[in-house]
């Protein structure tokens, strides 16, 4: 697709640049499409707009019907409502944080996977958890006039306990019916061999579009895509 600028570094400190990453072509589907919904309860904005048209290649009949089937699942569920309360034992965990930027000025959704026990977790409030995180990220974008995040996956520490396969699953059928084209890329950092196996099963259940945005990387390698100061644990000296 059409972008409308050549993406530039963030600087920390700095205002990102907006519109980055803004896909221009489709600004006239963009208005036909909220012409489709504008009987539906919520208004649905361009960016929204912009993520179904992408996944759905630009056809517009195919693009509706999805955005109608994500608005009434939003108007039940209303993942925008979630509050740090709610979520607040997920939160203590430390599995996931929506902190910093990387190079291309998108917000960074953080997952230390480590931290997360199949055995000791709640399925329904661990997804609530996960609404509440891409509900932040999807905010800290759009304030900045972006419409992507960038997901680092800490994967140091995997084993076996973290293999939870119904959260995983339940995840991709999230961003795919929910949040189409909210992630430019998803790194997957430090990835053991153990990983290997779990994601022999669960690559199948990703769309192949996200597929293409998966990235494994080691070691030094992140931070040629993410400052080491935006990451949320490690200090940095001068």
């Amino acid at each position: 697709w059409i972008l409308d600028a050549v993406p530039k570094p963030h600087v920390k400190g700095e205002p990102v640049t907006p519109n980055i990453f803004v896909d221009v072509s489709f600004d006239e589907d963009i208005k036909n499409l909220q012409s489709l919904c504008a009987g539906l309860a919520a208004a649905v904005d361009d960016a929204t707009c912009r993520g179904f048209l992408r996944a759905r290649k630009g056809n517009l009949v195919d693009a509706a019907a999805s955005l109608q089937k994500s608005v009434h699942w939003r108007e039940e569920v209303r993942p925008g409502d979630i509050t740090a309360d709610e979520v607040q034992l997920e939160m203590a965990t430390g599995k996931g944080i929506v902190h910093g930027w990387d190079k291309t000025g998108l917000p960074i959704l953080w997952v230390f996977i480590a931290r997360h026990s199949r055995a000791g977790r709640n399925a329904q409030e661990t997804v609530k958890f996960i609404l509440y995180s891409l509900e932040q990220a999807v905010r800290m974008a759009e304030s900045c006039s972006l419409e992507q995040m960038c997901v680092v996956v800490d994967l140091s520490g995997f084993s076996t306990r973290s293999m939870d396969f119904e959260v995983t699953k339940s995840l991709f059928n999230i961003l795919k019916r929910h949040y189409p084209e909210r992630i430019s890329k998803i790194l997957l950092w430090n990835a053991p061999f153990v990983f290997g196996m779990f994601w022999s099963i669960v690559c199948k259940w990703i769309d192949p579009v996200t597929g293409k945005k998966v990235q494994f990387i080691s070691g030094d390698m992140l931070f040629e895509l993410v400052d080491r100061a935006e990451h949320p644990e490690l200090q940095v000296t001068h």
